[in-house]
C-alpha cells in the first residue's frame, strides 16, 4: 500500500479542506511545532483505513474539531496493482455516516464493515498490526519490537500475503467438505449393485432366452386351437341357421290360398258400383242447399247474420229519435251565446283612479332615494371615523416601539464596547503567552544543542570554540508554556466570538431603531391624511378623544330625517292603491260574470254537436245497402229501418228451403259412410292379412337365398295399393320360389355340418399336442408363458442398468477417492504448524537478518537481533530485553524492523510501500539520527514512501522534502510544502533560536 493523496476536513486542527499529496514524495519530513497537527495527519490516514482512532477502537467522532458538526477524510492509494480511493464522513449530530471504496477498475464498496473487510484484504494487515509494521504513532512506536511471538506471526502472514495460503486451506477444506457427501452416497450405492456386472447380465440374458421361446410355442398352439374352434362353431352356427329359416319360409307361406283372392276381388266390384250411385245422391242436394244460403244472404244486404240485421234496424230506429231531440238543444245554446256576444261588459278603471296611484308612486321612489343618498353618507362617515381611529392607534404604537427600539440599540452598543475591551485584552495575553512558549523553545533548542557540550569544545552550531565561561543553558518547561499558550487561545477564541456575537447585536438593534422610525413616519403620514377625510363629516375639530357617537351624529340625523319623509310617502301610496284595486276588483267581477255565461252556452252547444255527430257514427257503420246519407233527416232514417225489416221476411223463406236440401246431402253421406265400413271389413281387411303374410314368407326366402347364395333371387311381395288381380299373381310366384329353395337350404345345411365334424377333430389333436384338457387351459398355459418371458425381460433390463450404473460408479470413485485424499493431505500440510509455519519461519530468518543489518547501520554496529527478536548486544554478545535499552536503543530496534519489515515485503511481492515514523527522533543524538536518516534514505530511494514526523527542525537538514505543518487560531491548521530557499531559511531560523534561547 502506496498512499497518492489524503484530504481531511473537520478532523481535530484541520477545520477547514486540506489536501497533502504524497505522488511526488519518497523520503520526506513532515515538521511542525507541537500541538501544530502532525500527528493529526496519522489519525486521518487510521481513520480512513480502519474506520478508527490510533489509541482505541470507539466512536472516531472524538476527532471531530469544536468548531464544526462534520469531518470527512478521503485517500487515494494503491494496492495490487489497482489505485483505490476510500472517503468516510460523521456528523456531530447523529446524521448517517458515509463509507465507500472505488477503484479505478469500477470496483465500488459501500458500508463501514464491508469498507473495512475490503482495505484490509488489500493491505494483509489488521489496524493493529499496521500501527506496528506500517504506521508508528507518537508514542507506539516499540509495539513491533515488544509484540508476541504470535502477534509478530500475524503481522509476517499478513504482510507476506500468507494469510491468502490460510483462504487457500480454508477453500481446500469446504471442497473436501463437498466431495464428502457425494463420494459416500455413491460408494453406498455400490454396495447394493452386482459386484460381477458382466455375469449378472450373462445369467439374465439366458433365462429370458428360455422364456421367452416356451411363450412362442404355446402361443402357437393357442392360435391353432383358437381357429379349430372358431372355425367349428362358425360351421355348426350357421347349418343351424339355415335349418331355422326353412322352417321360418315354410310357416310363413303355409296360409296363403289364391281362392281367397278371388272371393275379395268379387265383393270389391259390388261395393264400387253402390258408393257412385250414393256419391251422386249427395252432390245435388248439396248444389241445392248452396243456392238457398246465397238467396238468404243476398235478403239481409250485406249483414253478416240475421241478429246483425235486427241490431242494425233498431239502431237506426234510436238514431232516428235522438237526432230529432238534439237538433232542438243546439238551436236554443246558438240563440243564447249570439245574445251575450252582442252586449259584452266594460273592462277599464277610471283614469283619475289611475293618475293618483301613479302620482303617490313617483313621490315615494323620490323620498327612498333620498334616503338611500343620507345612509351611503352615513356609512362613509363611519368607514373614515373607523379608519382614523385606526391609524390613531398605529401611530401611538409606532411610537412606543421606537422608543423601546432606542433603549435596546444604547444597551448593545455598551456591551459591544464591554466585549471589544475583554478580545483585545486576550489577544495581549496570548502573544504573551506564545513570547514566553518561542523563548522556552530557544531556550530548549539550545539546551538540546549544548547537551553535553564543554568550555573549549566546538560549537555545534557556528562551529567556533566555547570560551572558558560557556555553561550550558537549563532547559525550560516547553509542555507548561505550551498549555499557557493553549489556554490563552482558546479565552481569546471565547472572547472573540463574544465580541462579534455582541457586534451583531449592535446591528440587529440599530436596524429594530431604523425601522421603527420608519414606521413613526409611515404611521403620522396615514394618520394625517385620513383626519382630512373625517372633517368633512364633522361639525367640529378633531381631537384625540373624539368618540364615535359625536363624529357620527350629524349624518345619523339626516338618516333619521329622510326614513321619516319615506314613511309619509309610502302612506300616502297606500291609499291610492287601495282606491285603484277595488275599481280593478269591480271590473273583473262583471267581465267573469259574463264569461261564465256564455261558457255554459257554448258547452251545452259543443255537447249537443258531438252527441249528434256519435248517433250519425252509428248509422254510418251499417252496411252500405242500408246506410243513410250523412244529412239524412230523422224521417229519412225511419224508412231505411222498414226496408231493413223486409229484408229480414226475404233471409227466413230462402233459409228454410236450403234446411231441407242440407238434410238430403246428409242421408247421402250416411249411406257413402255404411258403405265405406262394408269394405273395410269385406275388402281390405282380408287383402291387408294376405298381403302381410306374402310379406312375411317374402322376407324370410330372401335371408334363406342370400345364405344359400340361391341364385335368380326372389320375386317381388305385393302392395297393399296394387289391383286385387295383380296381387293374386304375385302370391304365386312367391310360393314357387319358396318351393324351390327349400330343397337347395337343405343340401346347404348337410354341407355345413359335414365341415364342423371336421373342424372338431383337429381341435382335439392341437389340444392334445400341447398337452391341454381345453382350449381355455392352453390360453392360460400361453398366459402364463408370457407372463414370466416379460418378467425375464424386465429382470435382465435391470440387470443392464445396474451393470452401465456399477461402471459409471466406478469410474467417478476412481478419480474422486484418490482426489478427496489429495485434498485432506493438502489441507493438512497448509496448517499452520507446517508448510505456513514453514514459510513463516523461513521469513523470520529472512527478516531478522535485514533487521539485524539495519540495527548494526543505525546503531554503529553495536547491536543486532538474534532468534525470537531478542536484541543482542554485539560488544558483550548478551541478549538485551527491550526493558533494558534507552529511548533512543529502542527507537534504532523498532525502525530497524520496520524499515526491514518494508524491504522483505517488497522481495516477497507483499503490499508494504509506504513507512510513517511519528516523532522519536528526539531520543537520538546527532550522529545516530544522521545515521537513521540516512538509512531511511536508502529505503526511500527504492520507490517506496518514507514520512518522518517530528517537531525537530533541523531533521529538515537530512531531506530534500519537506512538508511544514502550521496552526492559525482563526482558520486551523494547514500544510504546506517548503521549497529549497523555505527549507533553508526553517534551518536557519532554528539555529539562530536554538543559539539565542
Amino acid at each position: 500500500m502506496r498512499p497518492v493523496k489524503l484530504t481531511l476536513e473537520g478532523i481535530r486542527s484541520y477545520r477547514t479542506k486540506t489536501e497533502i499529496d504524497f505522488s511526488d514524495l519518497s523520503l520526506f519530513a513532515l515538521i511542525g511545532d507541537t500541538g501544530s497537527g502532525k500527528s493529526s495527519i496519522i489519525e486521518g490516514l487510521c481513520m480512513a483505513l480502519y474506520s478508527s482512532t490510533t489509541w482505541s477502537g470507539r466512536n472516531v467522532t472524538e476527532l471531530m474539531s469544536d468548531a464544526t458538526d462534520r469531518m470527512a477524510v478521503e485517500l487515494i492509494f494503491t494496492a495490487e496493482g489497482d489505485t483505490w480511493t476510500v472517503t468516510r464522513s460523521h456528523r456531530r449530530a447523529g446524521g448517517a455516516a458515509g463509507h465507500k471504496l472505488v477503484s479505478a477498475s469500477g470496483e465500488k464498496v459501500d458500508g463501514a464493515d464491508a469498507v473495512n473487510r475490503r482495505i484490509q484484504g488489500l493491505l494483509g494487515l489488521n489496524k493493529d498490526q499496521f500501527l506496528r509494521a506500517v504506521v508508528m504513532p507518537q508514542g507506539q512506536f516499540e509495539k513491533l519490537l515488544r509484540a508476541t511471538p504470535g502477534d509478530r506471526t500475524d503481522i509476517l502472514k499478513g504482510i507476506f500475503r500468507l494469510q491468502a495460503l490460510d483462504q487457500v486451506r480454508a477453500q481446500v477444506g469446504s471442497i473436501a467438505g463437498r466431495w464428502k457427501e457425494p463420494i459416500a452416497s455413491l460408494q453406498g450405492e455400490r454396495r447394493t449393485l452386482p459386484q460381477d456386472p458382466a455375469s449378472a447380465v450373462a445369467a439374465a440374458t439366458a433365462d429370458h432366452r428360455g422364456a421367452a421361446e416356451k411363450a412362442a410355442a404355446l402361443e402357437r398352439y393357442a392360435q391353432a386351437a383358437d381357429t379349430a374352434e372358431r372355425e367349428a362353431t362358425a360351421a355348426s352356427t350357421a347349418a343351424e341357421k339355415v335349418k331355422s329359416l326353412r322352417d321360418r319360409a315354410s310357416e310363413e307361406l303355409h296360409d296363403l290360398s289364391v281362392t281367397e283372392i278371388d272371393e275379395i276381388e268379387r265383393r270389391a266390384v259390388d261395393l264400387q258400383r253402390r258408393t257412385t250411385e250414393a256419391t251422386g245422391r249427395r252432390q245435388t242436394a248439396t248444389e241445392a242447399a248452396d243456392a238457398g244460403d246465397t238467396k238468404a244472404a243476398e235478403a239481409l244486404g250485406g249483414f253478416e247474420n240475421r241478429d246483425a240485421a235486427v241490431t242494425g234496424a233498431g239502431r237506426l230506429v234510436q238514431t232516428a229519435t235522438e237526432l230529432a231531440q238534439l237538433d232542438d238543444i243546439r238551436t236554443k245554446a246558438g240563440a243564447a251565446v249570439a245574445a251575450l256576444d252582442a252586449a259584452p261588459p266594460s273592462t277599464a278603471v277610471p283614469p283619475e283612479v289611475k293618475d293618483a296611484e301613479t302620482a303617490a308612486r313617483d313621490a315615494l321612489a323620490v323620498t327612498e332615494g333620498q334616503h338611500r343618498a343620507a345612509q351611503a353618507a352615513h356609512a362613509d362617515a363611519v368607514r373614515a371615523y373607523t379608519s382614523w381611529r385606526s391609524a390613531h392607534e398605529e401611530h401611538t404604537k409606532a411610537l412606543v416601539a421606537l422608543q423601546a427600539a432606542a433603549a435596546a440599540a444604547e444597551v448593545a452598543t455598551d456591551a459591544e464596547r464591554e466585549a471589544a475591551t475583554a478580545a483585545d485584552a486576550a489577544e495581549l495575553a496570548v502573544r504573551e503567552a506564545r513570547g514566553t512558549r518561542d523563548r522556552a523553545a530557544r531556550s530548549n533548542a539550545a539546551a538540546a544543542a549544548a547537551a553535553g557540550c564543554r568550555p573549549g569544545d566546538d560549537c555545534p552550531v557556528c562551529d567556533q570554540t566555547l570560551p572558558q565561561e560557556f555553561s550550558a543553558p537549563a532547559a525550560a518547561d516547553l509542555d507548561e508554556a505550551d498549555r499557557q499558550v493553549t489556554a490563552a487561545s482558546a479565552e481569546a477564541d471565547r472572547l472573540r466570538q463574544a465580541h462579534k456575537a455582541a457586534a451583531a447585536t449592535v446591528a440587529t438593534r440599530d436596524a429594530q431603531q431604523a425601522a421603527a422610525a420608519t414606521a413613526v413616519e409611515r404611521a403620522n403620514t396615514a394618520l394625517t391624511a385620513i383626519a382630512g377625510e373625517l372633517r368633512t363629516y364633522l361639525e367640529g375639530d378633531i381631537s384625540d378623544n373624539l368618540t364615535e357617537q359625536t363624529a357620527l351624529a350629524p349624518a345619523a340625523l339626516e338618516v333619521a330625517e329622510r326614513l321619516a319623509a319615506v314613511g309619509r310617502a309610502s302612506d300616502v301610496l297606500s291609499a291610492a292603491a287601495t282606491t285603484a284595486n277595488e275599481a280593478r276588483a269591480a271590473v273583473a267581477a262583471g267581465q267573469s260574470r259574463w264569461e261564465t255565461r256564455r261558457s255554459q252556452h257554448l258547452d251545452v252547444l259543443e255537447a249537443a254537436e258531438k252527441a249528434i255527430a256519435v248517433a250519425r257514427e252509428r248509422v254510418a257503420q251499417l252496411p252500405e245497402r242500408w246506410r243513410p246519407a250523412t244529412e239524412a233527416t230523422s224521417e229519412e232514417i225511419l224508412r231505411v229501418a222498414d226496408e231493413v225489416h223486409a229484408g229480414l221476411e226475404g233471409h227466413a223463406e230462402h233459409s228454410e228451403i236450403a234446411s231441407l236440401r242440407r238434410g238430403d246431402a246428409a242421408a247421402a253421406d250416411t249411406e257413402l259412410l255404411t258403405l265405406a265400413t262394408e269394405e273395410a271389413t269385406t275388402v281390405k281387411q282380408p287383402l291387408r292379412a294376405l298381403i302381410a303374410a306374402s310379406a312375411r314368407g317374402h322376407a324370410a326366402l330372401v335371408t334363406l337365398a342370400a345364405l344359400v347364395d340361391a341364385e335368380g333371387g326372389v320375386p317381388g311381395s305385393p302392395a297393399l295399393d296394387d289391383p286385387v288381380d295383380k296381387i293374386g299373381a304375385s302370391v304365386v310366384a312367391v310360393l314357387a320360389a319358396g318351393v324351390a329353395l327349400a330343397k337347395t337350404a337343405s343340401a346347404e345345411e348337410e354341407r355345413l355340418r359335414t365341415e364342423a365334424g371336421a373342424q372338431s377333430a383337429e381341435l382335439q389333436a392341437t389340444l392334445s399336442a400341447a398337452a391341454a384338457t381345453s382350449v381355455g387351459a392352453l390360453r392360460s398355459m400361453a398366459g402364463a408363458a408370457a407372463a414370466n418371458a416379460d418378467h425375464a425381460k424386465s429382470r435382465l433390463e435391470q440387470v443392464e442398468r445396474d451393470a452401465q450404473r456399477a461402471g459409471q460408479i466406478d469410474a467417478a470413485l476412481d478419480v474422486a477417492v484418490p482426489f478427496l485424499a489429495a485434498l485432506d493431505a493438502l489441507r493438512a500440510l497448509l496448517a499452520d504448524g507446517k508448510f505456513i509455519g514453514h514459510l513463516v519461519r523461513e521469513r523470520e530468518v529472512a527478516l531478522l537478518t535485514e533487521a539485524s543489518r539495519v540495527l548494526r547501520s543505525l546503531s554503529g554496529d553495536r547491536f543486532g537481533f538474534g532468534d525470537g527478536f531478542k536484541v543482542i548486544d554485539r560488544r558483550s554478545g548478551q541478549e538485551r530485553s527491550p526493558d533494558t535499552l534507552s529511548g533512543g536503543e529502542r527507537f534504532q530496534a523498532s525502525l530497524a524492523l520496520a524499515l526491514a519489515l518494508v524491504e522483505i515485503a517488497t522481495r516477497s511481492g507483499g503490499q508494504l510501500e509506504a513507512v510513517f515514523v511519528d516523532e522519536g527522533f528526539g531520543s537520538l543524538d546527532a550522529g545516530s539520527l544522521d545515521q537513521a536518516l540516512t538509512t531511511l534514505g536508502a529505503v526511500a530511494s527504492d520507490g517506496k514512501l518514507v514520512a518522518l514526523v517530528s517537531h525537530l527542525r533541523q531533521v529538515a537538514e537530512y531531506v530534500d522534502q519537506v512538508l511544514l505543518v502550521e496552526r492559525d487560531d482563526s482558520t486551523g491548521s494547514r500544510v504546506r510544502p517548503l521549497d529549497q530557499t523555505e527549507r533553508d531559511t526553517l534551518l536557519a531560523e532554528d539555529a539562530r533560536s536554538r543559539m539565542t534561547a
